[in-house]
């Protein structure tokens, strides 16, 4: 399969390839493909975005005209119908530049993986052909599964929606968005798939953060908003809330992914340049050894979220759950260890807004409390393990 970007087309690669040598060139192909998109439409406003607390619709619009908003939606639904491994490519590329722009495709990669299933001609899968187009906006809290939330209580015509929605990407005051979200319903959780216009629920003013600036992160109330009753999924249909709980965390760890290269990108082009004691700083043998290190932690935290990513749609739900709240524990962690390192690497210039590994710890941190921060993902991993080990062993019997 194949697709054409930019004006070059990009075949994709397929993930059950691993590290098949066209596997790996096609992926380059598409990194290549992505830079160029992101050099020229978003590096440059990444200064604005961070001074102003916004996105410009320039950035939204340059990732759609290219299918980089939501690259792994199916071709049935008019998507670019790339896999989930090149979607999360897309993602760490984007982030790479701008975490606060990389809240569009992570966006789009949680709107593939969790409507996916159903039927391009179902309520569900028009609004992922809307996503496709870019005539909507993809979106889904970030806040972990310990907020409030949204209770949905059913009646004769739909669902009547009660609470609120906190940490809501909400990049257009006027923009009209595909709202995913877990919501509490008699029964036990179910997925909304909602379309929302500004003026349907109570939206918050955006609020500083300390990272992910670029994208306002909005609060949303709902108080007796009805809602048709295709737009709360059935409990037949609770595979796809776990999706969608899985593709969050596979998400932000592609997200923490790009924010690690980034900061080791530029830390190794800083100790190559700045010179102490006649000779650049990256020649004395601790910084070397320090770089070593980070870049082997970026290394771990890519392939473990590469592994997520596949596992999202290929693997059984217990496994890809493990997968990617693992992943999203660790590239997270790597992303702050590393930012951190990166300061540290640049002295007292790695706190100034004219070096962007500042800007990279703020992201990081930001990032480590997506979608449930590291004791959440723990508890998840550690009840998975716990559920496994209650089970003989498939292999036959256990060790004494």
């Amino acid at each position: 399969m194949s697709t054409t970007f930019s004006g070059a087309e990009v075949p994709w690669a397929d993930p059950a390839a691993g590290e098949d040598e066209s596997a790996q060139r096609d992926l380059n192909l598409l990194r290549e493909a992505v830079r160029k998109v992101v050099t020229g439409a978003i590096a440059p406003e990444v200064a604005a975005m961070e001074r102003n607390g916004s996105m410009p619709d320039t950035v939204f619009k340059a990732l759609v005209e290219t299918d980089f908003h939501a690259v792994g939606i199916p071709a049935r639904y008019g998507g670019a119908g790339a896999g989930l491994l090149e979607a999360v490519v897309v993602i760490e590329e984007v982030a790479r530049v701008s975490a606060a722009a990389s809240v569009i495709p992570a966006q789009g990669f949680v709107a593939s993986c969790t409507l996916g299933g159903f039927e391009s001609d179902s309520e569900q899968g028009a609004i992922l052909s809307e996503i496709a187009k870019g005539e909507i906006v993809a979106t889904s809290p970030l806040a972990g599964s310990s907020a409030p939330g949204v209770a949905a209580k059913s009646g004769l015509d739909g669902w009547t929606l009660e609470g609120a929605f906190d940490w809501v990407p909400w990049p257009y005051p006027d923009a009209e968005v595909a709202l995913l979200a877990e919501v509490h319903a008699d029964g036990g959780p179910r997925l909304l798939a909602l379309r929302l216009q500004g003026d349907a629920a109570r939206i918050s003013e955006n609020r500083p953060m300390l990272g992910l600036r670029g994208t306002p992160l909005r609060s949303l109330g709902f108080s007796g908003v009805e809602v048709p009753s295709g737009a709360v999924t059935a409990d037949a249909r609770r595979s796809q809330l776990v999706r969608w709980r899985t593709a969050r965390l596979v998400a932000a760890a592609a997200q923490a992914t790009g924010v690690a290269i980034m900061a080791l990108e530029e830390a190794g082009f800083y100790v190559r340049e700045r010179r102490q004691f006649g000779r650049a700083i990256g020649d004395f043998q601790a910084l070397r050894v320090m770089i070593a290190d980070m870049a082997t932690r970026v290394e771990s935290a890519r392939h473990l979220t590469y592994a997520a990513a596949v596992a999202t749609t290929s693997a059984p739900a217990p496994q890809a759950q493990l997968l990617a709240a693992s992943a999203k524990v660790h590239a997270s962690e790597v992303a702050m260890s590393v930012a951190t390192d990166a300061v540290q690497l640049f002295g007292g210039y790695g706190f100034m807004k004219d070096y962007p590994v500042e800007r990279a710890m703020r992201d990081a941190k930001m990032i480590q409390l997506l979608a449930g921060e590291r004791l959440e993902q723990q508890c998840t991993i550690a009840d998975i393990l716990a559920e496994k080990g209650s089970r003989p062993d498939s292999a036959g019997s256990r060790p004494g």
